[in-house]
């Protein structure tokens, strides 16, 4: 986490951003691009990326 003014800015791992979408889930990807999983947390499309790699890297070693 760091700040940028007097907003705080949370910046996540890719092992934090795989673990929260599994044990969350998807709800809806946002007009915006942001992915919200089902307990509200909404992940910026960077942040949901990392999720996208994730599923394509497991798809290859299959």
């Amino acid at each position: 986490m760091r700040t940028q003014g007097n907003e705080l800015i949370y910046e996540l791992n890719a092992e934090a951003v795989i673990d929260m979408v599994q044990k969350n889930g998807l709800a809806y990807i946002h007009g915006s691009g942001c992915a919200i999983l089902k307990d509200g947390t909404w992940l910026q499309p960077e942040q949901w990326n990392i999720w996208l790699a994730h599923l394509e890297e497991m798809e290859q070693c299959e």
